[in-house]
């Protein structure tokens, strides 16, 4: 056997640390090479080391482009050109992901082999090696029952339930200002977190809360609902809006009067605006549902009247203002009479029945509670005997009056004096 030379020992000596990997186009190449006088002739010269040295030489190469390392040690695998991935609506239903490996003819063996790497390159940073590949359609199908796509489709179904099914419901759609009105969520999901925006610049973060509407307007209520694990906000609108009406104002001016029936009533000037109907409160048990009442306070004190109006709506405004009456009101009752014939003050009655244009009942009582007189002429007054027979005076003394108007009665005492 012919020896080697020093350069042809070297060369071996480097390429003993490299494991030729298997391929099987590259053998059958070899193989054809070897076959009759060839095989001899290499193996008798350096052709076969030769050889040997040049397939390390591209596999060391090979094995420098595709392992080549960063600076921090990581190794650096080459990249590929953009593979386009086309859905394939034909194919068998099945979670694989299908990518057809090249091909080419190797015209030397008549075998089908993968294609072979077209050009090594070194990217423009001359660290990052490049593999160019004939560019390839990777086709991917989606099985039907994956678990995952089952999941995704699960949750996209019941946010879009829970979207749709989702209600408000207000315990109230319309009022006056200051109604309060209840909020509840329907087919709300459990744990989600609320955000309620009332539509007047107000907001809870409660499941269920109450809002006072102050205000006069149209108000649309909001529901933002999330879960506690984040993801997607469900906007809910309430399908009614909420209508607070306009309240009425409600005021009056009371007025002192004396009419030609000489009682001193206070009359009430309704200056309210926006209503519908009126209550009155006197403050004395007393009530009206007038516009404008007249109305007479029988005993001195300070009296809390107050008006209500309501409008068509049923909202309501209120008014009060306190009365101060000085003095007790007996009809313009004499406080004493002495029937001697002087012509004065030998009569009574409460002078207020001479020019009232209402009918009355005047009685008079003595102490026991007897009945001495009764007449319902104010023409017709007690001369101080019983039943005006005006045979025998009462006794000096003080005894009781009653006048019963029908929807009203007034009483005192008078002296009688001898």
């Amino acid at each position: 056997m012919k020896q080697m030379d020093g350069f042809e020992r070297s060369v071996k000596d480097s390429l003993d640390n490299f494991e030729v990997p298997y391929n099987s186009a590259d053998w059958s190449r070899l193989e054809a090479a070897l076959d009759g006088k060839e095989r001899a002739g290499w193996l008798k010269g350096g052709g076969f080391y030769a050889a040997l040295v040049a397939a390390g030489v591209t596999v060391a190469g090979g094995v420098y482009l595709l392992s080549t390392r960063s600076a921090d040690g990581d190794i650096q695998f080459a990249k590929a050109d953009p593979i386009e991935l086309v859905a394939d609506n034909n194919a068998p239903n099945t979670n694989e992901v299908i990518v057809p490996t090249p091909v080419q003819e190797d015209p030397q063996a008549g075998k089908v082999v993968p294609a072979a790497v077209k050009e090594n390159k070194i990217g423009a940073t001359g660290s990052e090696p490049i593999i160019e590949e004939p560019k390839q359609q990777r086709v991917i199908h989606k099985k039907a029952d994956d678990p995952m796509w089952a999941q995704l489709e699960a949750r996209e179904k019941t946010r879009s339930t829970e979207s749709s099914s989702l209600t408000i419901k207000p315990s109230s759609n319309e009022g006056c200002p200051g109604t309060t009105v209840e909020f509840a969520a329907g087919a709300a999901p459990e744990g989600g977190i609320f955000l309620w925006n009332f539509g007047d610049g107000s907001f809870s973060n409660k499941n269920t809360p109450e809002h006072t509407y102050t205000k006069t307007g149209v108000y649309k209520v909001i529901l933002s609902l999330s879960n506690t694990s984040g993801g997607a906000i469900n906007n809910k609108d309430a399908s009614d809006k909420i209508v607070i009406y306009e309240s009425p104002d409600a005021s009056f001016t009371p007025m002192k009067r004396t009419g030609t029936d000489n009682l001193p009533t206070m009359h009430f000037e309704n200056k309210s605006h926006s209503g519908a109907t009126y209550h009155w409160d006197f403050g004395d048990g007393s009530t009206s549902t007038a516009a404008h009442p007249d109305h007479l306070f029988k005993k001195r004190g300070t009296y809390p009247v107050e008006l209500t109006v309501t409008n068509e709506k049923g909202c309501v405004d209120r008014s009060k203002k306190d009365i101060i009456i000085t003095e007790d009101y007996n009809l313009m009752a004499p406080p004493s009479f002495s029937p001697n014939g002087d012509g004065t003050l030998d009569r009574f009655i409460p002078e207020a029945l001479r020019t009232m244009q209402q009918k009355f009942a005047f009685l008079v009582y003595d102490a026991k509670g007897g009945l001495l007189y009764r007449t319902t002429d104010a023409t017709m007054p007690w001369d101080g005997s019983v039943n005006n027979l005006g045979t025998e005076l009462l006794p000096t003394g003080q005894y009781l009056w009653v006048v019963d108007l029908g929807n009203e009665t007034y009483n005192g005492h008078v002296v009688l004096v001898r």
